[in-house]
């Protein structure tokens, strides 16, 4: 089933309107112009063109959609390994994304210098030097609540503790990846039909080059007379079912935490 472009007000209006315009010069055109009767067939075939042409694009747009919807779009599971931690290409991770997350610790770029940065869970001994530490460099102030303190071991690595003084992680930029899966996206706004783009997310074994998951999708874009406040675009619906099923994060899915 063809799924069509969202319904605007200001583009029926804009329709009406154009065709109006459209239809009033080929009108004068063909009476004054060339002194055509409106009988004559043609007169007629052009009228039938001008009312949908501009529904054209949105017809081809719909149907290339559903097309490149009905290949291989969803999530798709292959193996689900159960690890301490993974690299992820696509987005920068801090001590309460590791926290909330589970996983002992997760390597990523990091969002403002794009140096690769390890964030994993420390011992006690990491938490009570980095207390120690404060008590030292602050010894008259009150440690300020609801903040998270940091403790600068050298240049390439961090121990943060938590704000209630439980939690530790240590912060280590490293040279390259060390963790043996990936998470990354191989495709982000990739143009393959007009108004319509792909995008693509894997989870891969970095020793065996083997993908174990893959999250792919295609999303639409307007056609050419559509007014309205925003343009958002629209996804298959066979990425929307999988997200409702599984969520839009695939390491989630195939990468479980080890308890």
């Amino acid at each position: 089933m063809i799924r069509f472009y969202y319904f605007s007000l200001f583009s029926w209006i804009a329709y009406g309107v154009l065709v109006f315009i459209a239809i009033v010069l080929l009108w004068l055109v063909w009476t004054k112009l060339l002194r055509l009767k409106v009988r004559n067939p043609l007169y007629w075939v052009l009228i039938a063109s001008i009312v949908i042409g501009p529904w054209g694009e949105e017809l081809w747009i719909s149907y290339k959609f559903e097309r490149f919807c009905g290949k291989d779009t969803g999530i798709f599971i292959y193996k689900t390994v159960k690890v301490d931690g993974f690299y992820d290409d696509t987005t920068g991770w801090g001590p309460r994304q590791l926290a909330a997350s589970g996983y002992r610790y997760v390597e990523s770029r990091d969002i403002l210098h794009k140096k690769l940065m390890r964030v994993e869970r420390a011992d006690e001994a990491a938490r009570d030097s980095a207390l120690a530490w404060y008590a030292k460099v602050h010894p008259d102030e009150k440690r300020p609540k609801n903040l998270y303190l940091v403790y600068p071991v050298n240049d390439k690595e961090q121990v943060v503790v938590s704000p209630d003084r439980v939690d530790a992680w240590r912060v280590t930029t490293i040279a390259h990846p060390t963790a043996r899966y990936e998470y990354k996206t191989i495709a982000n706004h990739a143009p393959v039909a007009h108004e319509i783009e792909r995008f693509e997310d894997i989870v891969a074994d970095r020793q065996s080059g083997e993908v174990i998951g893959r999250f792919a999708s295609y999303y639409r874009g307007p056609y050419w007379f559509f007014i309205s406040l925003g343009a958002p675009t629209i996804p298959c619906e066979e990425t929307q079912a999988a997200t409702r099923k599984y969520g839009s994060l695939l390491y989630r899915v195939v990468l479980n935490p080890m308890k």
